[in-house]
């Protein structure tokens, strides 16, 4: 009976020993898949940073393209209406 229960604590420590080492087998993997996890979301915030400048940036230079144009419709038109006046005042002479 002693020789059993021996032979049965034997075995129930090398399932223990399987056991540690099934679970420190999995504590790895789970790591290795945390670490792929945490190299992905460092890929992502690259990526996303890289698109805020680069929305950024778009959107700047819509706006400064925007007001170069309102710029530069109010300098080429000023010479125009300048010019308006002055032959409004002539035919106003002529009549």
């Amino acid at each position: 009976m002693r020789n059993e229960m021996n032979g049965l604590h034997n075995e129930m420590n090398s399932l223990r020993g399987e056991m540690n080492s099934l679970r420190k087998e999995v504590e790895a993997r789970l790591e290795s898949i945390d670490m792929r996890f945490d190299a992905i979301n460092q890929r992502l915030d690259s990526q996303q940073t890289f698109l805020f400048w680069g929305f950024g940036l778009l959107f700047s230079f819509m706006v400064f393209m925007l007001g170069f144009i309102l710029w530069d419709r109010r300098t080429t038109l000023a010479p125009v209406r300048n010019e308006m006046e002055v032959l409004k005042q002539d035919i106003a002479k002529m009549k």
